[in-house]
Parts: structure tokens; sequence; C-alpha cells
């Protein structure tokens, strides 16, 4: 299982490196007391292998990241809410980095990260998603 996280109803969110309809990865969740069940499936498109720890906000949305695919390949930020998918951001494999490796850390209205690759001298970026104005950065 790459990454774990839980709402405050108890249900635990994981996201897996592999699974899914096309073998790519998936986010399952398990409510208390019962059985597990897969809540999205990555195709590519979307990102493959998410990676790092989710993060659950108040009104349930679930953010991650998928170390490759979508857009140019490289990998991606997302958000699940009540089964939509979306992605966030999709790196370019250049300045913004490339294969996000650490998941997101939520703060203030922005999600954080890092990548393992890409950057000015391709070891990697530390970068920062804006919620509120959907503006991305690299920091």
């Amino acid at each position: 299982m790459a990454g774990l996280g839980a709402d405050p109803y108890g249900t635990l969110f994981g996201a897996t490196t592999q699974g899914g309809f096309n073998y790519l990865g998936a986010l399952i969740q398990y409510p208390p007391g019962l059985a597990e069940s897969e809540i999205h499936s990555f195709g590519g498109f979307d990102g493959m292998t998410p990676t790092g720890k989710l993060v659950i906000d108040s009104p349930d949305n679930i953010y991650g990241t998928a170390s490759a695919g979508a857009g140019s390949g490289y990998g991606s930020v997302f958000i699940l809410n009540f089964g939509r998918f979306v992605t966030l951001y999709s790196f370019t494999g250049a300045a913004d980095g490339a294969g996000p490796a650490s998941g997101v850390l939520l703060r203030n209205g922005n999600l954080y990260g890092a990548t393992s690759g890409g950057g000015a001298n391709g070891y990697g970026t530390i970068y920062e998603v804006n919620l509120l104005s959907r503006r991305d950065s690299v920091v």
C-alpha cells in the first residue's frame, strides 16, 4: 500500500501502487465494520502508481499524488471528492519537477510536496498547488 489516510468518521482511505482495473494503482476505502471497496482505478491519463500519504480534509476531499502518468507522464497531484476525480496538477519533468514522491501536506488552502526528479538540477523540487486560485508554482 502506498499511502493511508483517515476521515473523522473512522473510514480509512488507502492508495495501492498496483491493482485496480488497469493494474496502474487504485484508491480504496475501509469503512468501519464493512469490507474494503475500490473508489478509483488509475488509467494512466489521470496518473499511475500513487505514492505517499493521502490527506483528507473536513469536506471529505481526498488529496494525493501519482508518481507517473497524467499529462506529460511525470506524475500528478489529484483530488477525489464524492467519487469525482480531478487532476489538480500534472508535472512536466522540467523546472516543475517529476515523480512526486512525498504525498502532500495541506496548509492554509495550499498543497505542498516534493518530487524525486526534474527541477533546475534534475534532483527534484518542492512544489505548491494553490487550491483557492488553482495557481500552481514551484517554490
